[in-house]
């Protein structure tokens, strides 16, 4: 309320760009004081009696019922249901992304573990698990480039689900430790551009008018994350990593058929 009537007043509009925000500028006393000092024209007395409209279009707010600036009218409108079923597509992207997790943890968070089980070394292990970061660095702007560039976001999503789950079977079959480096650096690679590429890929799916909404759908990938953890942990623990790869595979497989199809 200070900033309202005492601020405007003391600092012209424009002196602090951004500093103000709208109402405090167009505020009665900020109004007069202009008209005062470069205005001969006296301002008009505000209306108790003005329309809702009218009011709105003064203060520069949207009418109820308006399309937001940049959103186009298909943006707004309901999605159809998605695979014949009544699940919509914009109710599958929160399921995609809870697939995704749960079935990259394993590549995240695990695979140290899998290493140390084909006999590396904690020097090793460690290298190994930099190759995550070090593939996001050096891999992600160049291929997210070109798949917007060219529109190919699914068949490089699809093509990296596929090859990683080759990849990551062959780790655990494999025996020899010099062709488990050739496919641990074959998987990062893969695997490094598709969480970009996923989180592209919903924005398009829940339009413009809804992009406020990403992080409701991103939070599931938590879930499936948090729900995975355990799970993998048990069956890995209990069963070994074949079995833990059941949950690679379903996961995926949610991730690459529910959020691609159009």
């Amino acid at each position: 309320q200070f900033l309202y009537f005492i601020g405007p007043a003391r600092i012209p509009p424009g002196a602090v760009p951004g500093f103000f925000p709208r109402a405090a500028v167009h505020s009665p006393l900020a109004h007069s004081a202009r008209h005062s000092m470069a205005d001969p024209v006296p301002p008009e007395p505000a209306s108790s009696f003005a329309s809702a409209p009218d009011a709105a279009a003064r203060s520069g707010a949207p009418e109820a019922g308006a399309i937001p600036d940049g959103a186009e009218e298909e943006d707004l409108a309901p999605r159809f249901p998605a695979y014949g079923c009544g699940l919509s597509r914009l109710g599958m992207m929160r399921g995609v992304y809870c697939a995704y997790f749960t079935a990259t943890v394993i590549a995240a968070a695990f695979v140290s573990l899998l290493y140390e089980s084909k006999g590396f070394s904690p020097f090793a292990v460690g290298w190994l698990g930099a190759l995550q970061p070090m593939c996001v660095v050096a891999v992600v702007p160049g291929v997210c480039y070109v798949a917007e560039t060219r529109s190919w976001q699914q068949p490089f999503m699809l093509w990296a689900f596929a090859l990683s789950t080759v990849l990551i079977t062959a780790i655990v079959a494999l025996s020899s430790q010099t062709l488990i480096v050739v496919c641990a650096v074959a998987l990062n690679v893969a695997l490094a551009p598709t969480g970009p590429l996923l989180d592209e890929h919903v924005l398009a799916v829940i339009g413009k008018a809804r992009k406020d909404t990403w992080g409701q759908y991103r939070c599931y990938g938590a879930y499936g994350w948090a729900v995975s953890a355990v799970v993998v942990s048990f069956i890995f623990g209990h069963f070994g990593w074949g079995y833990a790869l059941v949950v690679w595979y379903g996961g995926v497989a949610v991730a690459a058929g529910g959020g691609f199809p159009t």
